[in-house]
């Protein structure tokens, strides 16, 4: 994943440097099939995580922009005591800070007094 996603490679461009592994032997296909059960068993983990900061008293927000592949998008961060939650959204608008926090979240949100968070 981190040749995917940190080092923006092509699936057949990892293949290529594992290969050059001794002893490994993969496809492209085998990669993408690995990546999937990752992105499974990671995205159980990450509803998880959002559960668990819906029930903080109080959770630190905060936004910052970031560009991938060319195209403007806002990489948020929701820290808690315990963890710090990320998420990726094309808006910086106030209904991600709801969405993450769900409707019902009756804690303090610790933020810059961006106009987002009011309300």
């Amino acid at each position: 994943m981190i040749l995917r996603v940190r080092h923006r490679l092509p699936f057949r461009q990892i293949t290529q440097v594992l290969m050059d592994l001794p002893g490994l032997s993969v496809s492209a296909g085998g990669i993408v099939k690995q990546i999937k059960r990752a992105a499974k068993w990671l995205d159980g983990r990450y509803q998880e995580m959002i559960r668990q900061m819906r029930a903080s008293k109080h959770v630190h927000v905060d936004e910052t922009g970031w560009r991938i592949d060319g195209k403007n998008f806002w990489l948020w961060a929701f820290t808690d005591p315990t963890f710090t939650l990320f998420h990726v959204d094309e808006s910086r608008g106030g209904k991600v800070a709801l969405k993450m926090l769900g409707q019902a979240f009756d804690g303090t949100v610790i933020c810059d007094f961006y106009g987002a968070y009011d309300g």
